[in-house]
């Protein structure tokens, strides 16, 4: 998914997953259409220990190193220097000792989420 025209994922998981000890690294570089992933999951996952970085550096659609969705629980990642956001959840998730730096956006939570120690400056 270099230069992939739609959307690009680095790794996919869907509902009710566990995604650990994973990198996902310059995924849809120079990307054009939609969106770019580095870490897509959906509601209640569990992602840990996970490291996304320059994703979409230079792609034309919406770009995410973590996106997670709903009730889902994000601890230990570190995500940086993706296009635009670094960590990106949905309402009622957990986020705890994750490092988001040199992101357009660090990190974004939806309502009602939980934030323990977070380093997203």
């Amino acid at each position: 998914g270099h230069s992939a025209t739609g959307t690009v994922y680095g790794i996919y998981a869907g509902y009710v997953c566990t995604v650990t000890g994973n990198t996902a690294y310059y995924n849809g570089h120079s990307a054009t259409g939609d969106i770019v992933y580095g870490i897509r999951t959906y509601s209640g996952c569990t992602v840990t220990g996970n490291t996304a970085y320059y994703n979409g550096t230079s792609a034309t659609g919406t770009v995410y190193g973590i996106r997670t969705s709903t009730g889902s629980t994000v601890t230990g990642n570190t995500a940086y220097s993706n296009a635009d956001y670094g960590i990106y959840t949905g309402t009622y998730c957990l986020l705890d000792q994750n490092t988001a730096f040199g992101n357009d956006t660090n990190m974004y939570t939806g309502t009602g989420c939980v934030l323990g120690v977070n380093c997203a400056p």
